[in-house]
């Protein structure tokens, strides 16, 4: 028997891919419905996680259901059916294979890197797929080490017009990038695309992306070129990423670029991301170019200004951050500013400190919005002796987002590194107090209270663990935790219990998603379901994704025409990157009694406007989904795809924390 060893492979393999010529095919889409009995078998197949039974469809005659057998896997690491999987690679069928390699590249095992590499198809094979081309190179991204890396970076003779095979390749190396993998050759290939506009701007987008998110980077020999670029950049998805690339450089004249342009860009994202990447640079010379902008129109640009002072405010400063938040009407921006302030006021500034905390009180008694009372907690957050307030908030709140935020205050109050200087020769006595007070609370059964309360323990920062001699109180909490719907805190719960007691049995557990799909309350809206999402703001229309993910498309369906979302708020907002609602809790802690199967297709969040499931973890969905305000590509594979947003991005761009879904209409 001749043996090939991987490195073989791989020179032969690369070696190909440099000689491939230009070419973009046309894969012919699988042909499916969903009204057949067959196809719904399989989908129930994989919704139940039956992996035994998908991996014998693997071998079916129809194309049809090889690809939904095989598409399953992409959700579902295949584990011992790993052979049955790779003998797909060699299909009849060319979007079998295309979806194989997808769904391998999935796995991140790297016992298949030698299987996709030798699966790729040459020009002069009879059956050329670049779609399986493109998906073997980006799986490469997710399974290869450092040489199969440096191999897919110095590919540079794909032609402009090889869009699939440029896709392939980026992705790869955007995919390596993803896993703290990184080359000079890969910089240097993503920047010879995303430079160069004759290149589809799908691929430069990806480019721009791997510059952006890369966390170790050195970029001098490229700022100033970058610079170029973005004066010239039409494209608003790739200058936005393009500015935050930029923070990997500390020269001043890329820092009074970035400046000058915050005055002349149009578009608020990419100001929120000009923002962000001056946090790179020297406090002095850029904070008050950031203060300028506290009073921005948009607010996602005004709190992003604010934030930039929470993260990175001076102490000698902090006196000015409050007199700055007493000129700013908008709630979300004032109270994220006076975070900064009691986060950096020094400890000894009692007289401040009463009067933020007398202030805060009183905005928190007299609001009825509970995402700003939630805010003047966070506040508090940052005062010892608002210590007492918190804890009466904690016990006695009704509303859960109030009680957890309560409990996270409190949590950052334990965890205060100034604690120490405050608290002198007191703080074993605090740590033993809040040590009782943390047993109390999480004897309360709220969810979100344990969750933040089982990770302070876990995380062992706080000091606390040496003053709980017992896990009998965890363990009471974990008995009463209700799976599927807490199975975040059920597992935080279980590492605290580690950490106090670590020869306990208890352990982490995924849960079997247990919602099935009902196909005649699927099927009766046709291919192209469309979501009518009515809010405060206004209207937002979607189609849905009945095909890429059949179940989470029915139970949006489902708990729409159940009036589910109606009154629900957006709980969760990040300038420049997603709005979530869904959570009936209104904290991002509630759910229905029920988990969901992850389906993660060949859908790519390359776009705004993409519809995703929320998740704490593979197959933990429920009812919280999430709308991106730009391309997310960072989230591929991650999280399902299950819409998109067809009219009224403007609105998606509106939602602030706490605003409310009015009702949700199906049509198709």
């Amino acid at each position: 028997m001749r043996f090939i060893t991987i490195a073989g492979i791989i020179i032969y393999v690369f070696g190909i891919l440099a000689c491939v010529p230009p070419s973009e095919e046309t894969v012919k889409p699988v042909e499916m419905n969903l009204s057949d009995g067959t196809v719904q078998q399989i989908i129930n197949l994989q919704n139940s996680g039956n992996l035994d039974s998908l991996a014998l469809l693997l071998n079916d005659e129809s194309p049809v259901v090889r690809y939904l057998a095989a598409n399953a896997f992409a959700s579902n690491n295949p584990g011992i059916h790993g052979d049955a999987l790779i003998a797909r690679l060699e299909d009849p069928s060319l979007n079998v294979r295309a979806v194989t390699a997808f769904a391998l590249g999935q796995s991140g095992q790297a016992n298949f890197t030698g299987n996709l590499l030798s699966a790729f198809k040459d020009r002069d094979s009879i059956s050329v797929n670049n779609l399986q081309n493109s998906n073997i190179l980006e799986g490469i991204g997710k399974v290869g080490d450092k040489s199969q890396l440096e191999n897919l970076a110095t590919i540079n003779t794909y032609t402009k017009a090889d869009t699939l095979l440029l896709l392939g390749q980026v992705k790869g190396i955007y995919r390596f990038g993803l896993r703290g993998m990184y080359s000079n050759n890969g910089t240097e290939a993503m920047m010879r695309i995303v430079k160069d506009k004759e290149y589809p701007a799908k691929v430069r987008l990806v480019a721009a992306h791997y510059l952006a998110r890369a966390e170790r980077m050195n970029i001098e020999d490229y700022k100033f070129a970058l610079a170029d670029l973005i004066r010239e950049e039409s494209n608003d998805d790739i200058r936005m990423s393009l500015y935050y690339a930029l923070r990997h450089t500390k020269d001043p004249k890329i820092r009074d670029f970035l400046m000058a342009r915050l005055d002349t860009e149009s578009d608020y994202r990419s100001k929120v991301n000009i923002i962000r990447a001056l946090g790179s640079y020297r406090y002095i010379q850029v904070v008050d170019k950031i203060i300028s902008f506290l009073k921005d129109d948009n607010t996602h640009v005004a709190k992003t200004a604010a934030n930039y002072l929470v993260q990175n405010g001076k102490s000698e400063d902090a006196s000015f951050y409050r007199e700055f938040s007493q000129d700013i009407q908008d709630w979300s921006v004032k109270t994220t500013l006076l975070q900064s302030v009691t986060k950096h006021m020094p400890h000894y500034f009692d007289k401040a400190r009463s009067r933020i905390r007398t202030d805060a009180l009183s905005a928190i008694s007299q609001s009825q919005n509970p995402y700003e009372q939630a805010e003047y907690l966070t506040i508090l957050g940052n005062d010892i002796d608002s210590y007492g307030s918190l804890k009466d908030m904690a016990l006695n709140a009704t509303n859960p987002l109030i009680k957890n935020k309560s409990a996270e205050a409190l949590a950052s109050i334990v965890t205060n590194d100034q604690i120490s200087k405050y608290l002198k020769n007191g703080l074993s006595k605090f740590r033993r107090t809040a040590a009782a007070d943390v047993q109390e609370l999480i004897e309360q059964g709220d969810v979100g209270v344990i969750y933040t309360f089982a990770n302070l323990i876990a995380d062992g920062k706080s000091g606390l663990q040496e003053f709980i001699t017992t896990d009998d109180f965890l363990v009471v909490a974990l008995s009463k935790l209700q799976m599927p719907k807490h199975v975040e805190t059920y597992n935080a719960v279980v590492k605290a219990i580690k950490k106090i007691n670590p020869s306990s049995t208890k352990t982490a557990v995924t849960p079997a998603p247990n919602k099935a799909i009902v196909w005649d309350e699927l099927t009766k809206y046709g291919d192209k379901p469309i979501a009518t999402i009515n809010t405060n703001k206004g209207t937002i229309r979607m189609e849905l994704y009945p095909y890429e993910a059949p179940l989470s498309t029915y139970n949006f369906i489902d708990l729409a025409n159940k009036d589910f979302y109606d009154n629900k708020t957006f709980h969760r907002v990040v300038p420049n990157f997603v709005i979530q609602g869904g959570c009936p809790r209104g904290d991002g802690f509630g759910s229905a009694d029920y988990t969901l199967r992850s389906e993660l297709s060949q859908k790519y969040y390359d776009q705004s406007g993409y519809v995703g499931m929320a998740s704490a973890g593979p197959h933990t969905e429920s009812t919280q989904f999430f709308i991106t305000h730009s391309p997310a590509p960072h989230l591929d594979g991650k999280y399902t795809i299950f819409g998109k947003v067809l009219s009224g991005m403007d609105v998606v761009h509106s939602i602030q924390q706490g605003d409310v879904m009015t009702d949700v209409i199906i049509n198709n």
